[in-house]
């Protein structure tokens, strides 16, 4: 892209049949702009969280390259935080 840039920054944690973490960083920058927007989020809970929401890890799950993406939608939100980085 000429005119701005994305960044996903993301760290993935599993201990198999207790908890599964997930942190993502997002940055974006419009290059016209004196800014940054960063957004941050923490996702984390434990396999019988992950069942509530009525996701079942199956072993294909743990051996999926997507296995991030798959189980995002049903970690609970610990931390969101969205900052907006001025700079000269």
């Amino acid at each position: 892209m000429n005119d701005c840039f994305y960044v996903l920054l993301r760290s993935y944690v599993r201990v198999d049949g207790v908890r599964v973490r997930l942190m993502d960083t997002r940055i974006f920058h419009d290059f016209t702009s004196n800014y940054l927007l960063r957004e941050f989020t923490h996702k984390e809970g434990d396999y019988a969280d992950l069942r509530a929401a009525g996701f079942n890890p199956t072993s294909e799950w743990m051996l999926s390259q997507t296995q991030a993406d798959e189980v995002a939608g049903a970690l609970p939100l610990r931390a969101k935080v969205t900052d907006k980085i001025f700079f000269k």
